[in-house]
């Protein structure tokens, strides 16, 4: 099994399974919205949380998260970027709740 990747979002608009873009630090990490440039607005309306690894032979790409709109939260930290369910998940928790750690 390779590195776990992690990801937030929110039912109806954000892609679980299917993602292309993972963090290979949970979410609860201090100032993972910061280093991921992940809007506060995005953090506070997250109500799932998922991680799994990437499936065997799976292509990917790394590169510096980007930064926030508006500048907010910087970014910089390694993203993780695949294809549409190219990402094994282990675990997904519905109702999950991530608390805010960014500028």
């Amino acid at each position: 099994m390779s590195a776990i990747l992690y990801r937030i979002g929110r039912t109806g608009k954000s892609e679980a399974v299917e993602a292309q873009f993972w963090a290979i630090e949970s979410p609860y990490s201090p100032g993972y919205a910061a280093r991921y440039g992940i809007p506060r607005e995005n953090v506070e309306s997250a109500d799932f949380f998922e991680f799994g690894y990437l499936k065997p032979g799976a292509p990917y790409v790394t590169r510096s998260a980007p930064p926030a709109p508006k500048g907010i939260n910087p970014g910089g930290a390694i993203e993780v970027v695949v294809n549409p369910s190219d990402v094994a998940v282990l675990s997904f928790s519905y109702g999950a709740k991530t608390p805010y750690t960014g500028n």
